[in-house]
């Protein structure tokens, strides 16, 4: 699947969401769709992408926010970008969709749509999964 390109509408498995992550700085030029798969790197959130070395997840981001392309889009800390987390359902790769065996396991993140897969690859961030049912992955993070 390819990295996400509009805002989307997504299930959320459990709520509250626990412990929702929030960050005060978007990179430039990037766009945070909202319930887009996030991370962070050198301090700056941007959207997910497979295998980005030092980036830690924040989660799924809760509104829609957009950098400009000159420089950082930098947030007060009175109202930061918030990104959700719990448990969430994710559509599945191609050729490397997680099987039952997973559950209670490890599954890998392979875009900001949320995509996972079986395989981690290096520096993929991952989440548990925790059920399929209709095709889709509920995935905590």
């Amino acid at each position: 699947m390819a990295q996400q390109t509009a805002d989307q509408l997504r299930t959320f498995w459990a709520l509250p969401e626990a412990a929702p992550n929030a960050a005060t700085t978007i990179l430039a030029a990037q766009v945070l769709y909202e319930n887009a798969l996030c991370m962070l790197v050198a301090g700056k959130a941007r959207p997910y992408v497979s295998g980005t070395a030092g980036s830690t997840m924040l989660g799924f981001s809760r509104n829609h926010y957009e950098a400009p392309s000159g420089a950082d889009l930098v947030l007060s800390n009175d109202a930061p970008a918030i990104f959700k987390r719990g448990v969430a359902e994710c559509a599945g790769k191609a050729g490397d969709l997680p099987t039952q065996l997973l559950i209670g396991k490890a599954v890998a993140f392979d875009d900001s749509s949320g995509t996972v897969k079986a395989t981690a690859a290096a520096n993929d961030l991952t989440g548990i999964l925790r059920e399929i049912k209709d095709g889709l992955f509920c995935v905590e993070i």
